[in-house]
């Protein structure tokens, strides 16, 4: 029947065509149809609940995601951001040491002058019109050497700013590369003076005498064999049978004195510097000591039953029998020259040569030698055979000390002076060490063979 009203065709009376309409195949078909609706509603529903369930899901994994990336993109930044620090810091530490450097070679360089411009008002104030010319001429002369290494410093001289570059240019994890760093020269102007200066002065000290100015007798420290004057113009003596080395004022009152190794002969002091290197001929050994204040350093080895003992070009020299033995200024050996003396005796006492690369030695006669020791040549003089001490001046003339005597000789070995001592009662015996004072105008001298001291002024 059902099947037989989906085929019919026919336009039915209402009351033909509702007969038997439960089981028509209009109301099985709406049934069906109705069915497979809200099966098709429940089955959307149940999609579009899972689709929204699962946009929640990737909503909430994407935030997640979200967070971990940016904690990531945060621990990199951190990163990136620590190893910038560091090495900003090392530039900048390395420039910091740069600087501190600079300030310490800058601040030496300060006490050295300021050193000289008080010495300069002491002689202005206490010296001679020609002490004063003297002085003002040197350090002249120094100042003008100076100035280009001056100026050359000054100009290495400079800071540094750091430059982060815009917001928009910056990458999103910096670096290095990211920022400048520029050098900004600090402006300093040093200007010297242009005072005529000559090149050479001739001090005069050819014509000078020696007056007596005063005589100090060391009873119990006698046997003084070396003398030495320091940059502060305090006087070194070596009391050789007390094995002690005094410091004294430029008028020989003893100041400060300490023990050292051995029975001491002679001594140098280094330049600019508060040391000084002492022989100790029965323990062939020289050793270094501190005069600012007193005290021993270390020992060295040197030839056996050496004495005289100077500064020569930034080195020290060592005399020992028909030989003489080089070292740097801290002790390290560095060669050992044979010397073709007629004495067997050991070199006393030795002195530069001014600029000749030659060396004046005392070995009971006045010889020059050449560093090399291939040329020897020999002194002649009445009071030479006796030789002890030697000293130059300013105009490279020689003293040597002997028996009651002081003589002079011009830098090319004419005898100017054949004593430069007058002649008093009772002589002065026994001539040993001699020295200047950094001035030039006191000449000290050990007489009475080493028993007393005596200072002359030099004029």
């Amino acid at each position: 029947m059902t099947e037989d009203h989906r085929t019919c065709s026919k336009l039915l009376p209402l009351d033909v065509a509702a007969k038997h309409v439960h089981s028509s195949a209009l109301v099985s078909d709406v049934v069906k149809d109705l069915g497979l609706s809200v099966v098709s509603f429940c089955s959307i529903e149940t999609a579009i609940g899972k689709a929204l369930r699962e946009v929640d899901d990737q909503n909430i994994a994407s935030n997640q995601s979200i967070t971990t990336i940016k904690t990531r993109l945060q621990n990199q930044l951190a990163k990136s951001a620590s190893v910038l620090s560091q090495e900003i810091d090392i530039i900048c530490t390395e420039h910091r040491l740069r600087l501190q450097e600079q300030d310490h070679s800058f601040t030496e360089s300060k006490a050295m002058y300021t050193k000289r411009q008080q010495e300069l008002e002491k002689v202005l104030k206490h010296g001679s019109n020609n002490q004063v010319f003297i002085m003002a001429h040197q350090m002249k002369i120094l100042l003008r050497k100076e100035e280009a290494a001056f100026i050359n410093n000054c100009n290495k001289l400079n800071n540094i700013e750091i430059h982060f570059p815009e917001d928009q240019h910056i990458s999103s994890i910096p670096s290095l590369d990211d920022i400048s760093i520029e050098k900004i020269p600090l402006t300093i102007i040093k200007k010297f003076s242009n005072a005529q200066v000559a090149d050479n002065v001739r001090h005069n000290d050819s014509v000078k005498k020696l007056y007596e100015h005063s005589s100090i007798a060391y009873e119990s420290r006698p046997c003084i064999r070396g003398l030495a004057v320091t940059k502060e113009n305090n006087l070194l003596m070596c009391h050789e049978n007390e094995s002690t080395v005094s410091k004294c004022s430029q008028y020989g009152n003893i100041e400060q004195s300490c023990i050292v190794g051995g029975q001491v002969f002679n001594i140098c002091v280094i330049d600019e510097t508060n040391t000084a290197v002492i022989t100790l001929p029965s323990k062939n050994l020289m050793q270094f000591l501190k005069y600012l204040p007193m005290k021993v350093e270390k020992t060295v080895n040197i030839l056996p039953n050496s004495l005289g003992i100077t500064l020569y070009k930034d080195k020290l020299v060592v005399g020992g029998k028909q030989r003489i033995q080089f070292f740097t200024t801290d002790g390290r050996p560095i060669n050992i020259v044979n010397v073709n003396l007629d004495s067997t005796s050991a070199i006393s006492y030795l002195h530069p040569c001014d600029d000749r690369n030659r060396i004046y030695v005392s070995c009971e006669s006045l010889y020059e030698i050449s560093d090399n020791g291939k040329s020897v040549i020999k002194h002649s003089g009445s009071s030479i055979p006796l030789s002890h001490g030697i000293i130059t001046d300013r105009d490279d003339n020689v003293y040597v000390a002997s028996k009651n005597s002081i003589m002079r000789l011009s830098r090319e070995g004419i005898v100017l002076n054949d004593n430069l001592l007058k002649t008093r009662l009772f002589g002065y015996d026994e001539i040993w060490a001699l020295a200047f004072n950094r001035t030039y105008t006191l000449m000290y001298a050990t007489t009475r063979d080493g028993y007393a001291l005596e200072i002359f002024d030099f004029k």
